[in-house]
C-alpha cells in the first residue's frame, strides 16, 4: 500500500516538475546552486532568505529543490518552511 502511494507521488512529481523547472530564471538557478553549495561544503543545516517582494525568492527555492533532487536527495526529505504576514 505504501509503495503504491510513493509511486503515485513520484508520477505526480514527474508531471509537475518540468512545468516548474521551465519557469526558473538563470539568476535564480545561480543563486539556488550557490545556496546548495553552502549546505554541502560548509555543513549548513538552516538557511534564511530575505529580499523584497518580487525579487525571485520562490524561483530560487525551486532551484534549490531541483539541485537537491538532481543530487539524489529524495523529495520526501526536502522541507521549505515559510512564514507569512500581512
Amino acid at each position: 500500500m505504501e509503495q503504491k502511494m510513493e509511486q503515485k507521488m513520484e508520477q505526480k512529481m514527474e508531471k509537475a516538475c518540468p512545468l516548474v523547472w521551465e519557469k526558473i530564471y538563470s539568476n535564480q538557478m545561480e543563486n539556488g546552486k550557490e545556496i546548495m553549495k553552502e549546505f554541502e561544503e560548509n555543513g549548513k543545516l538552516i538557511g534564511l532568505v530575505l529580499s523584497p517582494p518580487q525579487a525571485g525568492k520562490t524561483g530560487m527555492l525551486c532551484a534549490c529543490i531541483k539541485e537537491s533532487i538532481e543530487k539524489g536527495i529524495g523529495y520526501e526529505n526536502i522541507f521549505i518552511i515559510t512564514g507569512l504576514s500581512s
